[in-house]
């Protein structure tokens, strides 16, 4: 059956796309306009979908939908979480952005979110409530969150603020 409809492209876009794309500072920036953003009500954050793979509730999906309306794109963040992973896998792996635009309803964007998850997770996060929240002469820095890793969420501090 013939597709009688405008397509538009799916971007794909690999975790080393975004890599190669995405800086510690661009986290940092996107991170603090989401805020912003969710407050004058331009992003709408939907409720987050859960469930379980597991009878010991060990291991998890995440579905986290959100509207931008001021990009006029509807997305959903799909992670998972696995506190009890095969052997040889990390925590959290494997993590994808859905993006659809809200004027056609068409998918225009797949897009690999492990590494910006972890950049974001603490590294974008906290920068953003350390600019506005904390000591603006702190003597240390402890960085903690669900991030399978500190060395992606330190490194953003330190682009920020060096040591």
């Amino acid at each position: 059956m013939a597709i009688n409809y405008p397509q538009e492209q799916l971007l794909l876009l690999s975790e080393d796309d975004v890599l190669a794309l995405l800086t510690p500072a661009d986290v940092i920036t996107l991170a603090e306009d989401t805020f912003y953003r969710v407050g004058t009500g331009e992003i709408t954050v939907g409720e987050m979908g859960l469930m379980y793979v597991d009878p010991e509730h060990k291991n998890n999906f995440h579905s986290m939908p959100a509207i931008l309306r001021h990009r006029a794109y509807a997305g959903v963040k799909w992670i998972d979480t696995y506190a009890a992973p095969l052997p040889g896998y990390p925590f959290s792996h494997g993590n994808l952005v859905a993006l659809s635009d809200t004027r056609t309803g068409s998918p225009v964007a797949i897009v690999g979110a492990t590494n910006s998850t972890n950049m974001r997770t603490a590294g974008g996060h906290g920068v953003v409530q350390a600019r506005h929240l904390a000591n603006p002469e702190p003597e240390v820095l402890t960085v903690f969150g669900c991030a399978p890793r500190p060395e992606p969420a330190s490194g953003v501090f330190w682009r920020v603020s060096p040591p």
